[in-house]
């Protein structure tokens, strides 16, 4: 369709008026509306009078098919029922729920269209164990054993209420504990397992090193072994240990001693380089420069400083210092000795 055709599609039809512009369409539009009306309400008339069952208005008790009975009398059209037939009830019940009486009795429909009651024996009735008493309910004593019986209802309210208070009140906060000593136990247990479970787990991630401490060989709390073996080991270890530091000790104090002697050699050879010379010019000048106090060893006298130098030896010291007892020289006859 063009624009056009829909633009007066749309114009045909007021929407504020509820009506077509066009009165001959309009009139033929309410022709058809009316007759439908009609037609769904003859057709909702038909099946109220046939739900119903009731061949009257109960407001102006009129027949509603006396029409059509005049019509039709050897057929009622409305139920479309022979004479003798009876209708389908339109309720579970045998009577009038108002008046209590068989509906055989009391019923709006002739007496050949009402229903009949059906005979029914009565159900053997269930009577549950609690509703039966065997006791009194005025004296409210038991009719036979009243002792022992209050006795056994005694002891079951006893395991009731012990029952529920285990069910409700397991755990005693003050104690920090389960009351039963079963749960208790096995609450323990549990707890004891997770706790190892919890120890080897962090053992099996510990590193190699970890594997052996001491302390896994030895109880420090109990002071007990462990591992006997373990702590050998360890011991072995210690020692060891200890003696490749004795041997370091040891080789660093030769090492020590030996910059020690080193170190002497090289102050000897340093005082070796200086002439003894210069140290008795200074014994030879008799006093100090410095305080003017004579040397000496009385009592207001100033002790010289002992030289750190050496004379220069003579040749006979010399010869002496390299002459080995019991030999001579070469070109020499004889013997030194004697």
């Amino acid at each position: 369709k063009t624009c056009r055709e829909v633009a007066a599609a749309e114009r045909a039809y007021d929407p504020v008026l509820q009506r077509y512009r066009d009165e001959g369409r309009e009139t033929h539009a309410r022709v058809v509306e009316e007759q439908e009306r009609v037609k769904h309400l003859n057709r909702a008339r038909d099946v109220q009078i046939r739900r119903e069952k009731r061949d009257f208005d109960i407001v102006n008790l009129e027949g509603r098919l006396d029409v059509l009975e005049s019509q039709e009398p050897g057929k009622r059209a409305g139920h479309g029922l022979r004479p003798g037939k009876m209708a389908i009830p339109t309720t579970y019940t045998d009577h009038n729920i108002l008046s209590n009486i068989p509906f055989d009795e009391h019923h709006w429909a002739p007496p050949e269209q009402r229903p009949r009651a059906q005979q029914r024996q009565g159900k053997q009735r269930l009577v549950p164990v609690g509703n039966l008493k065997e006791y009194n309910i005025v004296s409210n004593r038991y009719l036979e054993h009243h002792d022992e019986k209050m006795y056994r209802d005694k002891e079951i309210t006893l395991r009731e209420a012990a029952q529920k208070c285990r069910r409700e009140r397991r755990y005693d906060p003050l104690l920090q504990r389960l009351n039963d000593a079963r749960e208790e136990a096995n609450a323990r247990a549990v707890e004891d397992a997770r706790t190892v479970e919890a120890v080897l787990y962090a053992e099996a991630k510990q590193p190699l090193s970890f594997h052996g401490r001491e302390a896994k060989g030895f109880d420090i709390i109990g002071h007990t072994a462990r591992d006997p073996e373990l702590l050998r080991v360890l011991d072995a270890a210690e020692e060891a240990r200890t003696a490749r530091f004795f041997t370091r000790h040891a080789f660093d104090h030769a090492v020590r001693e030996n910059d020690v002697v080193m170190e002497d050699a090289r102050e000897a050879q340093k005082c070796a380089q200086i002439a003894h010379e210069r140290v008795l010019e200074t014994t030879r000048r008799g006093h100090d420069i410095i305080s003017n106090q004579p040397f000496g060893y009385g009592p207001r006298q100033k002790q010289p400083p002992a030289p750190r130098t050496m004379p220069q030896p003579e040749l006979w010291d010399k010869v002496m210092a390299n002459h080995i007892t019991g030999e001579v020289p070469a070109g020499l006859g004889g013997s030194l000795e004697g």
